[in-house]
């Protein structure tokens, strides 16, 4: 059965086509390249005046019945290509130029398709990021304490690792960003216990 077997209710405008079963494992076959996530199919489908996937699944149940009458394994996740530290360094070697904020880098990356910041944070820091592009996060020593008082908590007992774990997870300074202000992240620590007590006597 072929796709041009599509049997309509009438010609008016509106009215829906009227699919079977075997008609949309045809469709299915013919293009089985595309059959990957619901989201992807309806692009594709939308493009093409196919049926989208709300419309197989009222056939079909659920989207991975239909994979499974085409043969397609539901069990396999296709994942993107990871990209290395080494790979990620080069890119940021001939774009960095371009970089000003992570959402502009964003922005600029999806257009040149290049790796996201949050696929850069994976291997560097943002200081580290700013760094090949020879500039300086606008970081000042009031802002850094200030960030390091709000997290004392953990700021204080955290070693560098530590502390880059956590300002990672709510993208904070680094400890980088520290040592660059102060000189070392004892002496960060023993900056942040001054500026507390100067705090105090205002």
């Amino acid at each position: 059965m072929s796709t041009g077997d599509k049997e309509k209710v009438d010609t008016n405008k509106g009215r829906k086509t009227i699919y079977t079963i075997g008609i949309l494992i045809d469709i299915g076959k013919e293009h089985i390249e595309h059959v990957t996530s619901k989201r992807k199919w309806n692009t594709y489908a939308k493009e093409r005046s196919l049926p989208s996937a709300q419309t197989i699944e009222n056939y079909f149940e659920t989207w991975n019945a239909f994979k499974q009458e085409l043969n397609i394994d539901t069990s396999i996740v296709i994942s993107k290509p990871t990209i290395s530290k080494k790979e990620i360094e080069q890119v940021l070697k001939e774009h960095g130029h371009n970089i000003e904020t992570r959402s502009q880098w964003d922005e600029y990356a999806k257009e040149n398709n290049l790796p996201t910041y949050k696929t850069l944070k994976k291997h560097f820091t943002w200081e580290e990021v700013l760094s090949f592009a020879n500039k300086q996060a606008k970081l000042t020593n009031d802002y850094l304490l200030e960030i390091a008082f709000k997290h004392k908590d953990v700021f204080f007992p955290s070693s560098q690792r530590k502390w880059n774990e956590y300002a990672q997870k709510l993208k904070l300074p680094s400890y980088n960003a520290y040592v660059r202000a102060f000189g070392s992240w004892k002496k960060s620590k023993v900056e942040l216990i001054l500026w507390i007590e100067k705090k105090a006597q205002k």
